[in-house]
């Protein structure tokens, strides 16, 4: 279980941990059968302990929820420079936040747009987007 017992994290009350990393495995089992190797792809990212502040995730929150949106655009035009853009986007956002798969997704979905593999790209922003709707941000409407 995480816990916010480094110096750093000890204003992070216990039930903002246990979301937090309630919606980490949440999202893992969203994507654990269409991309390869999910666990041990994630590792590099994993932060052992982590638990982000209430801040923080409300605007990872929101940005994720903008981002999954035009992901979703993208991805229903082939646009690859922008489905790159938005992976990328989330590799670098799911580590700062402690979402290592979330950086496997962006890696995925940057592969999968330069290779061309279009419904791939589409079923990883569907499944972000479930994933998203299902999730009980604190401070998002």
């Amino acid at each position: 279980m995480t816990t916010n017992n480094t110096p750093a994290q000890a204003s992070i009350p216990d039930s903002i941990c246990q979301k937090h990393e309630q919606a980490a495995q949440a999202l893992r089992d969203c994507f654990v059968d269409v991309i390869a190797d999910l666990d041990a792809r994630a590792e590099i990212y994993q932060v052992p302990d982590f638990c982000a502040e209430e801040e923080i995730l409300k605007v990872f929150a929101e940005h994720l929820q903008r981002d999954t949106g035009l992901l979703q655009t993208a991805c229903a035009t082939a646009d690859e420079f922008s489905i790159r853009r938005q992976g990328h986007s989330m590799e670098g956002m799911g580590g700062m936040v402690g979402f290592a798969v979330l950086s496997v997704v962006g890696a995925e979905l940057c592969q999968s747009a330069k290779e061309h593999r279009w419904d791939h790209c589409t079923e990883l922003a569907a499944r972000l987007r479930r994933w998203c709707d299902t999730q009980a941000w604190p401070g998002v409407s």
